[in-house]
């Protein structure tokens, strides 16, 4: 090797030190963008349970006033069964999501540990 091609592989080295310490940082703001987003999901979630249950009770409520009109009732009961099942399938989410922690032994307010190869 001459020394020309030494100062080549010095000037890679250097030119992609930069890189390395942008992708440190990189990696912390998506970590912190990842987080914010954990954080707005998390609120999404409990207002559309809320929503949901709201919706089941309106649709016992229209049933209820309807006073005998069988559009009425029938808009009741559609709204009650609509809001019940998206009840049911919200429960489901939460109840598949608690096993399969408990399942793989993760604690939602630790880190997860991503595996990495170290390098010599």
């Amino acid at each position: 090797m001459t020394i020309r091609h030494i100062g080549k592989v010095l000037a890679g080295i250097g030119a992609a030190l930069p890189a390395l310490a942008l992708a440190a940082s990189l990696t912390e703001s998506i970590t912190t963008i990842v987080r914010a987003l954990s954080g707005i999901i998390n609120s999404l979630i409990y207002i559309a349970f809320a929503l949901a249950i709201i919706a089941f009770f309106w649709g016992i409520a229209r049933y209820v006033w309807s006073a005998g009109d069988a559009t009425k009732a029938s808009e009741g009961k559609n709204i009650m069964i609509y809001g019940a099942i998206a009840i049911a399938v919200m429960a489901s989410v939460f109840g598949i999501t608690r096993v399969l922690q408990d399942t793989f032994g993760v604690n939602p307010n630790e880190p997860i540990n991503v595996p990495r190869i170290n390098q010599p």
